[in-house]
């Protein structure tokens, strides 16, 4: 069988995690209910460490199966199935394709803390990440930071603050699947990330192998050199532009896009910071003083509020928000009164589908003379994947008795469109690649 010998890096901090450890005692800082100011506390909180690989053979693999499927748009699921299990290995195939981590896994863990950008720092890692107030001198509601431990749970991350942290592999199997695996592979490079909050820049995945020529370092050939890799992916006939049917899950296709952002020199914060400014201006409804409020996002909030707001016994939905095309969950609520919570609901009532991936895939990209890039995918596709599925809704009042389509992708690509901002806005512009 041939072999390939291949590493992974991480570029920003990747949220993978083993079993949990018990609960150890911490020491937190809590604001006084009855006056100001901080006391000190023992709790029990709940701890997940990085797994001791620091990233899993099984994880690495799931990730590399979805990047082989965005490259069958017009395939079936059923034939799907088959050529990931021909090429990846499944029950009915056997192991197709085997990989090991070669020797000791080189990466630091730990928890993490950002006091600039602390607010866009905790959008696009919700959930590994939160906002926490901790006693600050003379401020007296305390120094709001972005940490992965708070009161209730506490997570480490794989560091990138020093050299970038390095995965070694080996992978063994037929020339077919090892073609197929290089597929996989350079997608990854290009466009992945692993673990948490992967698909919003966090885990950001540089792939290093032979097969892969390393990326110039000025921002000009680095375009170049990213859409001839891009390009050399697909067969001849089979490029992303002969497909101008909208696939049912997530793939390359005539309608997928690509973008760069402008290289940044500070860090993967700055590109992610980057992105957040794009979300800012699209989808808040109530940004910071320095951002524009979108018309998408108020026309949302108006009409979730309207809806949510509808007397029990004749909750309907009048409007599905765009913004809903970001992804589900999408719950909307007030602080005071109301809230949302919205889902899909198949033909005839059957099932409802209350998960659904974000069709938008950030990354962060570093450069050889260690500036960082980000790269933008947008992979639209039927939203639901089954056909009739269409958007119906929970409020505190009860279900709708209606449902509505999908409203279309109108959200994701204002984020694109730089007229979609203030004519004194200082974002960014980004540069669209075209597909093959």
């Amino acid at each position: 069988m041939a072999e390939l010998e291949f590493q992974v890096r991480f570029v920003s901090p990747a949220f993978v995690g083993g079993a949990t450890s018990g609960v150890p005692k911490r020491i937190v800082f809590l604001k006084g209910t009855q006056q100001h100011g901080y006391h000190q506390e023992q709790v029990d909180v709940e701890y997940t460490p990085v797994d001791s690989c620091g990233l899993r053979i099984p994880s690495l693999r799931g990730v590399l199966e979805f990047w082989f499927r965005t490259l069958l748009p017009s395939t079936q699921a059923s034939e799907i199935l088959e050529l990931q299990g021909e090429s990846f290995g499944s029950t009915a195939f056997g192991q197709r394709l085997s990989i090991r981590m070669l020797g000791r896994p080189d990466f630091q863990a730990k928890e993490l803390r950002f006091e600039s950008q602390a607010f866009p720092m905790v959008y696009l890692g919700y959930g590994p990440l939160q906002l926490l107030r901790i006693p600050r001198g003379s401020t007296p509601a305390g120094l709001q930071v972005a940490t992965s431990y708070n009161h209730l749970r506490c997570r480490d991350a794989i560091d990138v603050g020093g050299e970038l942290p390095r995965f070694g592999f080996q992978a063994r199997g037929s020339s077919e699947a090892l073609n197929s695996l290089k597929r996989a592979l350079s997608l990854l490079h290009l466009f992945g990330g692993i673990g948490g909050r992967s698909r919003r820049g966090w885990g950001s995945s540089l792939v290093e192998a032979d097969f892969l020529q390393e990326p110039p370092t000025s921002f000009a050939d680095f375009q170049t050199w990213f859409k001839e890799l891009l390009g050399g992916l697909w067969d001849e006939g089979s490029e992303p532009s002969q497909n101008a049917s909208r696939p049912r899950h997530s793939a390359f296709w005539q309608g997928a896009r690509v973008f760069l952002t402008e290289p940044q020199g500070d860090g993967y914060q700055a590109v992610l910071k980057d992105f957040y400014d794009r979300f800012a201006e699209v989808r808040l409804w109530r940004p910071p003083a320095s951002y524009s409020r979108s018309p998408i996002a108020q026309a949302d909030h108006d009409g979730e509020e309207i809806d949510a707001k509808t007397p029990r016994g004749a909750v309907q939905i009048l409007r599905v928000p765009e913004r809903i095309a970001f992804g589900l969950p999408y719950q909307p609520r007030s602080k005071r009164d109301w809230e949302i919570s919205y889902r899909g609901m198949s033909p005839g009532g059957k099932s409802d589908v209350t998960r659904r991936a974000s069709p938008l895939i950030l990354k962060v990209f570093r450069l050889q003379d260690g500036r960082h890039v980000g790269v933008v995918l947008f992979l639209p596709s039927e939203f639901f994947g089954v056909a009739g599925t269409s958007v119906t809704a929970t409020t505190l009042n009860g279900s709708a008795t209606n449902s509505a389509p999908f409203p279309g992708y109108g959200a994701i690509e204002a984020l694109f469109d730089f007229k979609t901002f203030p004519r004194q806005s200082k974002r960014s512009a980004w540069t669209q690649i075209s597909l093959p």
